[in-house]
């Protein structure tokens, strides 16, 4: 009996048995109408308004920020005038007055003295004055801040081209001066100092021969009489608060340990000052750079005593 070899006629329907699939789930359909090509029929208006709909996609309402509501943390929403730009602009070239921060440094660092009697005045109240001397003692921090702010005030006015004129390096050093006189003051004060703030005219008279005795035996006579000179003015308005870490207080030795290595640390800024003083001294006439050299000596020795004495109070 011969095998029948010849290839079963195609037929175009799918699924030609109805009995797998009923006539509600798929009705016969040709293969061919499936496989038309896409571009045997073109696309009516409304379908290529569908496919080029110019209309942006819809994003979901973004919650609205009220600028003006005070959430505990300003900093994060800084208003548009506070904004400052991306490239700091170096402090010289900020609009300023030399003379005017110089004048402002050296007043904040000022304490509030009397005013001179006038000469021929026979109705000059002395009790008045006493009065006005007798003011509340600066504290320890405030020193450190209100230093700080005038010795980058003197950097700026010696980064600025007109510290050129005379005068503004007579303001300068006496800056600095009385930078550092606040600086040794305050060592002073917290060499001599109990566990409570040190505040009365009795007991600075006191740390004045204690401090004596304890420099005299370490310091040359040259040396003490510079630190004396610094200290005698500002001595008795100087505060040395007690110095509490959490629920601990340091102990006397330890709070003068303190003071000393934090003077020490600003000392460090008085230098930088000094170097841009240094290179504001090689220009102009040689009476002038003669001069600028003696008043930079000066506060370098000044200088000296005062990180001498915070070296000592380490001890």
């Amino acid at each position: 009996m011969a095998k029948d070899n010849s290839m079963p006629e195609s037929n175009d329907e799918p699924f030609p048995d109805e009995s797998i699939f009923g006539p509600d789930t798929m009705s016969p359909m040709k293969w061919s109408e499936l496989l038309e090509p896409f571009d045997s029929r073109p696309l009516s208006h409304d379908e290529m308004s569908c496919v080029l709909d110019p209309s942006p996609m819809q994003t979901p309402n973004q919650p609205q920020i009220d600028s003006n509501l005070d959430t505990g943390f300003p900093w994060l929403l800084p208003p548009d005038t506070d904004k400052q730009p991306f490239w700091s602009v170096p402090p010289h070239q900020t609009p300023h007055q030399c003379s005017q921060l110089a004048m402002s440094a050296i007043q904040r660092l000022d304490v509030p003295v009397a005013s001179c009697p006038s000469l021929g005045r026979l109705d000059y109240d002395t009790q008045s004055t006493t009065h006005v001397n007798n003011g509340t003692a600066r504290s320890f921090d405030d020193i450190l801040k209100d230093s700080h702010s005038s010795l980058e005030d003197l950097l700026t006015i010696l980064g600025c081209p007109c510290t050129a004129k005379i005068d503004l390096i007579f303001l300068v050093t006496t800056s600095c001066t009385r930078v550092l006189s606040w600086y040794q003051a305050s060592l002073d004060r917290s060499a001599a100092c109990p566990s409570r703030d040190i505040d009365s005219s009795e007991s600075s008279n006191g740390s004045d021969r204690s401090r004596g005795s304890i420099g005299g035996s370490r310091r040359s006579h040259a040396d003490s009489s510079v630190v004396n000179g610094l200290s005698r003015s500002f001595h008795e308005w100087v505060s040395i608060p007690s110095i509490n870490v959490g629920a601990y207080t340091l102990e006397p030795g330890q709070t003068r340990r303190m003071v000393a290595q934090l003077i020490l640390a600003e000392i460090d800024k008085v230098k930088e000052v000094l170097r841009a003083f240094n290179h504001k001294g090689g220009f102009g006439e040689d009476d002038e750079k003669g001069l600028h050299m003696a008043l930079e000596a000066y506060l370098r020795h000044q200088m000296k005593a005062v990180a001498m004495t915070a070296r000592e109070n380490l001890n």
